[in-house]
């Protein structure tokens, strides 16, 4: 298996920036929970007519192996009166927002990413005073909203949000990027813009399943379209060619140098964790854990106690605190007892790990859960870290904050097991063995 260590980064050395929570003047992201499909405007009173996209601006550029695609949205109110809109936006699994705009007095202002907790105390004060936070959420799943008021009577509100992915490139090197576009209603003007910059020597493939064709390529590997009066629902979905060789792409941008590099690193031999002596199994036994896969994360701890067979098991149930601990031991792979336990679980309350502590004999913990903690006086991030010992997340769940358990399993050192895309054995066999880590990145500044 080839390894490919990708780096986007300005002359300084910084990576392109992941999106994390977001505040400025009235603009926000926090965390929450709910589910969507299509980008729309919800709107509270329900006698009202649809608050519509009027117009949409889509851009999506691919540098390298990196794709950042960018919405800008005008939606109209037909209403006689001002109304109070839901906007949401839903993404992917690796999709992650790095820009969130929203018109306030008549210009757009950006948003900055803050903590958490900063960003409530900011809505607080700002609610306050009767105006509008422009507040925007991440919620489960990987979908966000954002609370817009007013959606002034027969008035436009305009909204713009990017979000950033990494395009993975399957055994021969080939890579898919997909841009769906899902208006529900006719645009009265859509303009689309798509550019392609990887190093190789062919152009992307392009299909699409909108009502309409699409441009070819241009000299600058771009197609550029603007429609008007249009239905626009359908995928656009870009083929994109391996790359023969390491690839740096450089490119110049206000003023500023930016480069993509991609480098192709020889195999190395895999390396497994030591076997722990103790493991600890924190159990997520609140009401949503009813929606796990259990069979799944039964063969994953089939298999995972194949490859330890001998170990003591420490199992802690959360639901809105953690439980006692209970012990099990492990012996030649056997597990019935612990099994036998698990399958009883009753899954009622909230979701916290309030209450979970460093455990000094455990080796490594494996969390079991679909990463929608709703409860609790502390951060799921801060808990973890308590537990000063690898963390792997173990997923089987549809229904999931899947970037949240990946962002806890690696500041711990540990990985996330998604049940949902890979195969138990698989799964469990990942878990063991060690990842491959950059631990320095060297440049010469006269070369680059």
């Amino acid at each position: 298996m080839k390894n490919s260590v990708p780096s986007v980064a300005r002359q300084t050395g910084r990576v392109f920036p992941q999106a994390r929570r977001w505040l400025v003047g009235g603009l926000g992201l926090l965390a929450a929970a709910s589910f969507a499909r299509a980008q729309r405007m919800v709107v509270t009173d329900a006698s009202a007519s649809p608050v519509v996209v009027e117009s949409a601006a889509v851009a999506s550029e691919v540098t390298g192996r990196y794709a950042v695609t960018t919405f800008d949205l005008v939606f109209h109110n037909p209403n006689n009166r001002p109304l109070e809109g839901t906007f949401e936006f839903p993404l992917l699994d690796g999709q992650n927002v790095i820009r969130f705009a929203l018109d306030i007095g008549g210009h757009l202002r950006d948003a900055v990413p803050v903590e958490k907790e900063k960003g409530r105390v900011a809505f607080e004060e700002i609610a306050r005073r009767g105006v509008d936070p422009g507040l925007l959420e991440k919620t489960a799943g990987n979908n966000y909203r954002a609370r817009i008021f007013p959606l002034p009577a027969q008035g436009r509100r305009h909204i713009v949000i990017a979000y950033q992915e990494e395009l993975v490139r399957d055994a021969g090197g080939v890579a898919n990027h997909r841009i769906p576009l899902n208006f529900a209603d006719k645009l009265a003007r859509l303009d689309l813009a798509v550019a392609v910059r990887t190093g190789s020597t062919e152009p992307a493939a392009v299909s699409s399943t909108l009502p309409f064709a699409l441009p070819k390529w241009d000299a600058e590997r771009t197609l550029r379209l603007r429609k008007e009066a249009t239905a626009a629902q359908g995928v656009i979905e870009l083929t994109l060619p391996p790359v023969a060789g390491p690839a740096v792409l450089p490119e110049k941008r206000d003023g500023r140098e930016y480069f993509s590099a991609e480098v192709t690193l020889p195999d190395f031999p895999e390396a497994a964790r030591p076997a722990p002596k103790v493991v600890g199994l924190l159990w997520d036994a609140s009401s949503s854990g009813r929606g796990r896969d259990h069979a799944k994360e039964f063969a994953f701890l089939d298999a995972w106690f194949r490859l330890v067979p001998d170990v003591e098991v420490r199992l802690v149930c959360v639901r809105d605190a953690a439980e006692i601990a209970a012990d099990f031991g492990v012996r030649g792979g056997d597990w019935t007892a612990l099994r036998q336990v698990l399958e009883k679980v009753v899954y009622d309350g909230a979701s916290s790990l309030d209450g979970v502590k460093r455990d000094r004999a455990v080796d490594e913990w494996l969390l079991f859960s679909d990463g929608l903690f709703n409860y609790g006086a502390t951060e799921p991030r801060s808990q973890i870290a308590a537990l000063k010992a690898p963390v792997h997340a173990v997923l089987a769940s549809a229904a999931a904050d899947v970037a949240g358990l990946k962002a806890l399993s690696a500041g711990q050192g540990g990985v996330l097991a998604n049940l949902t895309t890979a195969e138990p054995a698989a799964a469990a066999q990942a878990v063991r063995a060690l990842p491959l880590q950059v631990w320095a990145v060297a440049r010469d500044p006269q070369a680059v």
